[in-house]
């Protein structure tokens, strides 16, 4: 299984998909401005802690549904929604 955490590109480009300043985000995340700005620019590691509450922020899905999404794929199996 591929490495799925969080990189600093992803946090950038997905506030910026959704037209949130660092300042908006950190406020999402209880996060200074700044270390949302570490982040982005690689200066401040991101704990697993701050990486699951960034992906909520975010709308991103929680790295172990995406473990299973790709464990489902590796036998073909289509999910389906009712």
């Amino acid at each position: 299984m591929e490495n799925r955490r969080l990189t600093k590109e992803k946090v950038m480009d997905e506030r910026k998909r959704l037209d949130m300043t660092q300042k908006e985000l950190g406020e999402k995340v209880d996060l200074s401005t700044a270390t949302i700005a570490g982040i982005e620019n690689g200066n401040q590691a991101i704990t697993y802690e701050n990486e699951l509450k960034l992906r909520e922020a975010l709308l991103l899905p929680h790295p172990k549904l995406l473990a299973v999404v790709e464990q489902v794929d590796e036998y073909n199996v289509k999910v389906t929604k009712d």
